[in-house]
């Protein structure tokens, strides 16, 4: 972390300055309660110590290290001559009062508790120190620390203080060393020196040491883009082993919840424990009384407790019986369970969860998606047995197990998404999980979009179809009559992609049958650079010499707010001049940018020739790249283009849509600061949003990293050149 913070601010520095401030005491002033010292971006205010003394003001003759970050200038007595003599020293404060979470009472005096990092209790009296930053940073500020006393920096938000492994201690002297501080925030000797950490721009930080009053000599900001904290929550979700758990039963942890499906309505779900070993045990375990079955008397053991119920999960309510009814889930349908024996899990937010399992041999383990029915991939669950440690086990792939399983099954999940586990031909037996928040790394696409035609539309001219971040428009075809609506019986490739259900006539029997394709419109006219004479198109057909862009006939006008790259759907007639133009320019994209698939089981990629026409007739999609707010024109010459919708991809495919420049990491066509910023919040965050990855690798190792940042800084300077 700080490693990155200081290649960055080095980097930074070789087109501007870091942005560096000082907060110090004046050594001729007071400061009593709540008063406040400020720099261009931080914020310094004194806790209430005492409402009718100011703190102590005081100067530590200090070494090399904190008198070159603090020091100041200030006459000092001469012991031995008595005489002043100017001397470098820190002018530092401390109170009178402990930090206690009380208000001060009528003589002075702090009240209260001390802080606790469980419950989180801020101070409300004593000594303490806030310091607001309105910028994402680093702070490292002067302080003695007392041997034994706990030290801690909290947010004043949440009242949570930053671990022991975000504060980097350092002692005094003519270089500085870093200092342990243990576990319980103490350190073994008293020490004065620094305190070391980054904030986040709004957030208060307090400031202060339990059962002692810290002394504090200011601080240095470094402005800087600081790495987002990692989560670090680990929730425990188990039965009680005196509980009773019927239909709808709700455990609930602070991210999650686990709600028990509709098993039986008249009794309640089984409840067992399971003899489990070390890592079953440690993970879900909980101390019962268990009879000894030699001698009858109640001993303590660790038992995992867990549920069941009577029925198979079916995908019908239950009958008066008490009995499931359905059939099982298939992943083809998507059909959830609706009775019998199954667990609904929703946390708030992403995370990972490790659930305990008995699961029997050759009985199918899901866990679907309760907004699509989607089943998670055999690739995404992670089993494993129970033992002195844990045995990772396979799973096949049509969800099974050979053996019967008792141990834990692992897989990611999305915020307010609800997972449904279950198995099939079988009562899961279930005992509660562990849920672990986890920091997302997003995809390397952030936004997907489909523009579809409807079944039921009309299209004429100028009509529209929109996404979030797209819009087609259609060309003027006729004033009188709307573009023509058909429908295409598609392969896998397409259908997956734009597929939508259509009624086809069977030619053998004659009857209508649903089926899977694509729904596409097509014109009368071909595209011509002059305006609709009643219904015909005029003037001439598009030329990259001339640029003359369709005014009527057959077109289509695609606009991106972002940039992406867009697969749309194509009948391109065999020896058409098929274009893609920019409307900014007239110019048509190359050849070599555009890519053509043939539907099928599988896509096959089609050559498109050198004077953009196709050797025979091709039914599929085209892909190309395009730019934020710039209009592509899609037609071919000589033919009406058959055009059924598209997918909008963002991010990796943004750019510029045609020629790719190095280092242009946000696609603008140039290169500036603002492309370093961009590749510095990538690698930080991995923000995939306005980035173009293949420009921002620009030594082209197939990764962004920051020697990607170095060459570009070093281009800025040197011209722009990435020989």
């Amino acid at each position: 972390m700080k490693k990155i913070l200081s290649l960055f601010a080095i980097l930074l520095m070789a087109i501007s300055a870091s942005a560096q401030e000082k907060v110090l005491f004046d050594p001729e002033a007071s400061y009593g309660n709540g008063a406040i010292l400020s720099s261009e971006n931080t914020v310094l205010e004194l806790g209430n110590d005492r409402a009718t003394a100011n703190y102590n003001m005081t100067l530590a003759a200090t070494k090399a290290y904190c008198s070159d970050l603090f020091g100041q200038k200030v006459m000092v007595e001469n012991s031995d001559t008595h005489e002043m003599e100017e001397k470098t020293r820190v002018a530092y404060v401390y109170g009178a009062n402990n930090p206690l979470d009380g208000e001060l009472d009528a003589d002075d005096k702090s009240t209260g508790i001390s802080y606790s990092p469980s419950s989180g209790n801020l101070p409300q009296s004593g000594t303490y120190y806030m310091i607001t930053p309105a910028k994402d940073g680093h702070i490292t500020a002067f302080i003695v620390l007392n041997a034994n006393k706990n030290l801690y920096v909290v947010k004043g938000s949440t009242g949570e203080c930053l671990p022991v492994s975000a504060l980097t201690l350092k002692a005094d002297g003519s270089s500085p060393t870093v200092t342990a501080l243990n576990d319980d925030y103490t350190v073994a000797a008293k020490t004065t020196g620094t305190i070391e950490f980054d904030v986040f721009g709004g957030e208060t930080y307090y400031v202060f040491c339990t059962g002692s009053k810290l002394s504090f000599g200011g601080y240095v900001f470094v402005e800087g883009v600081v790495e987002p904290e990692p989560v670090d929550t680990r929730e425990r979700v188990m039965f009680d082993p005196q509980g009773t758990y019927g239909n709808g039963a709700t455990l609930t942890s602070e991210h999650t919840q686990v709600v028990l499906g509709n098993d039986r309505a008249t009794a309640n779900y089984n409840l067992a424990l399971a003899a489990t070993k070390a890592y079953c045990s440690d993970l879900l375990g909980q101390k019962v009384m268990v009879e000894n079955s030699e001698t009858g008397v109640m001993e303590e053991k660790t038992r995992v407790v867990y549920v069941y119920g009577a029925n198979n999960p079916l995908d019908s309510l239950l009958n008066d019986e008490d009995k499931s009814r359905g059939v099982s889930y298939d992943p083809a349908i998507g059909n959830l369970p609706q009775s019998g024996t199954y667990y609904m899990i929703t946390p708030s937010i992403d995370g990972h969860v490790t659930a305990f399992i008995i699961l029997n041999a050759n009985k199918k383990l899901y866990v679907v998606k309760g907004s699509t029915g989607e089943c998670l991939p055999v690739s995404a669950l992670t089993l494993k047995a129970d033992g002195s440690s844990p045995t990772e086990t396979a799973l096949n792939d049509d969800y099974t197990l050979a053996a019967k399983t008792t141990g834990t099954v692992e897989f990611d999940v999305d915020a307010n998404e609800t997972y449904y586990l279950f198995c099939t031909g079988s009562k899961l037996s279930f005992g509660g999980y562990l849920f672990e928040v986890r920091t997302v790394i997003p995809e390397p696409i952030d936004t997907r979009e489909i523009v579809k035609f409807s079944a039921d539309g009309t299209y004429g001219n100028g009509a529209i179809e929109t996404s979030e971040h797209t819009q087609v428009v259609l060309g003027d075809d006729r004033t009188t009559k709307n573009y023509n609506l058909k429908f295409a019986v598609t392969n896998t490739y397409c259908s997956n992609l734009l597929g939508q259900k259509g009624m086809v006539e069977n030619s053998e029997t004659g009857e209508m049958e649903e089926k899977t394709g694509v729904w596409y419109v097509v014109g009368d006219q071909n595209p011509k650079d002059g305006a609709l004479d009643g219904d015909k198109s005029t003037g001439s057909g598009y030329k990259p010499s001339t640029r003359n862009l369709p005014e009527s006939g057959t077109y289509y006008m695609i606009t991106t707010t972002i940039p992406g790259h867009i697969t749309a759907f194509v009948i391109v007639n065999a020896s058409k001049n098929f274009y893609v133009v920019k409307k900014s320019n007239g110019e048509c994209l190359p050849v070599d940018s555009l890519t053509l698939k043939a539907d099928g089981v599988e896509p096959t990629e089609v050559t498109l020739n050198e004077d953009f026409t196709l050797s025979s007739k091709m039914t599929g999609t085209v892909e190309f790249n395009v730019e934020a707010n710039e209009t592509y024109y899609v037609f071919c010459t000589g033919s009406k283009l058959s055009f059924g919708g598209y997918e909008f991809v963002s991010g990796n495919g943004g750019g510029n849509g045609g020629e790719s420049i190095l280092g242009d990491a946000n696609g603008d066509g140039e290169i500036n600061i603002t492309d370093v910023t961009i590749m510095v919040d990538y690698i930080l965050t991995k923000n995939t949003q306005h980035i173009n990855i293949a420009n921002a690798n620009v030594n082209g190792d197939e990764e962004v990293n920051i020697t990607d940042v170095s060459i570009l800084v070093d281009m800025i300077l040197n011209n722009h050149s990435s020989e």
